[in-house]
């Protein structure tokens, strides 16, 4: 049995999803007329739960549009999220090689968990991760720590004995308020100068370095 977890979140740390998304969202915006600005405020909440997102999108005076925008967005990216979700170079090995050496492996994501499991079966990693935590199964999303706290009672690990992997600060502040320690990647969503103000405890450049980085803190090196 695996002595450690490594949870990670989905969009913009395994898989290139960023370019569909905008796009669901640009269309979105166009097709309800929403104001200017719209899509480059919604962008940074990418990893926040969608429901969660049109409070800080949207005006106040249209805050009742809010379920229509929910379903207009999921609706064009259902057509688009496959074709437009690939994995960034270098996770399929990295994945694939933490699964074969026995490492527990859990996604946390601000995903639905339909779409996170036909994202993961495209890539061929759906039997890889025994647990996944959407907000289907919670109350609050990132970054608030209910998720990462779901991922460990499911798995049945403490605290110190898991690993947050992800692109945002949403990431890295849920992982601290559950107690977990967190790699911040800096190929997703957020850069690191947005990372930085989040503290996480490793920084990865590259997915070479994470692989490394993980490497050290599973124990197999020095």
């Amino acid at each position: 049995m695996s002595e450690r977890l490594v949870v990670f979140d989905l969009d913009g740390t395994l898989i290139d999803s960023e370019g569909g998304i905008v796009l669901a969202m640009e269309r979105t915006a166009l097709a309800l007329a929403l104001p200017g600005g719209t899509v480059e405020r919604w962008r940074k909440l990418i990893g926040m739960p969608l429901r969660e997102q049109m409070p800080a999108i949207l005006p106040a005076e249209r805050l009742a549009e809010a379920p229509r925008v929910v379903e207009c967005y999921r609706e064009v990216y259902r057509e688009i999220m496959l074709p437009m979700s690939r994995p960034f170079a270098g996770t399929d090995a990295l994945v694939r090689a933490l699964h074969r050496r026995g490492v527990m492996l859990a996604i946390c994501s601000g995903k639905r968990g339909r779409s996170i499991r036909e994202v993961l079966a495209q890539a061929g990693w759906l039997e890889f991760f025994e647990t996944i935590v959407s907000p289907d199964e919670v109350i609050r999303g990132k970054p608030d720590p209910e998720s990462l706290k779901l991922a460990l009672a499911l798995t049945g690990f403490g605290v110190g004995e898991a690993l947050m992997v992800g692109d945002t600060t949403l990431d890295i502040e849920m992982a601290r308020a559950a107690g977990v320690a967190c790699c911040a990647v800096t190929w997703g969503t957020h850069g690191r100068e947005e990372l930085v103000s989040a503290r996480p405890d490793f920084w990865v450049e590259t997915v070479e370095e994470l692989a490394g980085r993980l490497d050290r803190w599973l124990g197999w090196s020095a």
